[in-house]
C-alpha cells in the first residue's frame, strides 16, 4: 500500500488542523456554548495520557513508532485492553481539539480520522505484526479488541 495513506501523523496533524481552521472557514457553524468548550478538555486530557503512555510503552520496550522495523511486540500496560490505544488517544485528542472551537463543522475532523486510521493504516500495520509476530500477535488480536 502506498506509503503516504497509510501515514497516521498525515491523518492525525491535517486533522487537527482542519478542525482548527472551521472557525474561520465555516463562521455561520460556530456555536461556542461555553459547556462545549469545556467538555473538550476532557477528550483532550484522556487522548494526551494515552498518547505519552502508550510512547512510554514503545520506549521501555525499545520499539520503534514505525512498524516497517518493529523490534518488539508490545502487549501490556494499556495495550492489554486495546490492540490500538494510542489511535484512540489521538482520536480523543482530534475530538477535543474539534469540541474546543466551538464549531459544528469542526466535529467531522475526527470522523476523518477515525475513517483514514481504521481503514487505511491499521489493516496494513496489522499485516506486519502478522508476518513479524506471527501466532504470538494472532492470539493477541484475537483476544484484545481493535479499538475498545
Amino acid at each position: 500500500m502506498n506509503r503516504i495513506i497509510s501515514f497516521p501523523p498525515l491523518y492525525y496533524f491535517s486533522t487537527i488542523v482542519l478542525a482548527v481552521l472551521c472557525p474561520w472557514l465555516f463562521p455561520v457553524a460556530n456555536v461556542t456554548p461555553w459547556l462545549l468548550c469545556v467538555v473538550g478538555v476532557l477528550p483532550l486530557a484522556i487522548g494526551c495520557y494515552l498518547l505519552r503512555s502508550g510512547s512510554r510503552q514503545f520506549n521501555k520496550a525499545n520499539t520503534t513508532f514505525y512498524l516497517e522495523k518493529p523490534a518488539a511486540f508490545v502487549y501490556d500496560g494499556m495495550f492489554r485492553y486495546s490492540r490500538n490505544h494510542m489511535y484512540l488517544g489521538a482520536l480523543l485528542f482530534v475530538s477535543g481539539v474539534a469540541l474546543l472551537t466551538g464549531n459544528l463543522v469542526a466535529m467531522i475532523a475526527p470522523v476523518l480520522f477515525f475513517g483514514g486510521i481504521n481503514f487505511l493504516c491499521i489493516p496494513p500495520e496489522e499485516k506486519i505484526m502478522k508476518h513479524t509476530f506471527g501466532q504470538a500477535y494472532l492470539n493477541y488480536k484475537n483476544s484484545v479488541r481493535r479499538w475498545i
